[in-house]
């Protein structure tokens, strides 16, 4: 696993709209079965029922644990997560529909 790519891809499906915070406790979850660990990973991972704002204070706080810094813009967070359903998309890994609507979130997020 790339937890660097599948971070920056969680970034910006985090910037379109409709974003489940759930899928910052799944990542939680991921670097855990990765071998990731730490107490904010492991807080993370257990916040099913939490707010948002809880979500993101301890995804916040696991990047710091981890040394992974955001040094993509958004822009590009968004160009890359574009290229990614795109592929995903010609190699039916999701259907048309579904990527189409994520990206018309891309689009959106990326005025």
């Amino acid at each position: 696993m790339k937890i660097k790519e599948f971070t920056d891809n969680l970034l910006a499906e985090r910037l379109t709209t409709h974003f489940d915070s759930q899928k910052l406790v799944d990542w939680g979850v991921e670097m855990i079965k990765n071998g990731y660990e730490s107490e904010n990973i492991l807080i993370l991972a257990g916040l099913d029922s939490d707010t948002t704002e809880e979500k993101e204070k301890y995804f916040w706080k696991s990047l710091d644990d981890l040394d992974i810094e955001i040094d993509k813009t958004d822009f590009e967070l968004l160009e890359n997560y574009a290229r990614l359903i795109a592929n995903r998309v010609m190699f039916k890994e999701l259907s048309p529909i579904k990527g189409l609507a994520i990206m018309q979130g891309i689009i959106n997020a990326s005025e």
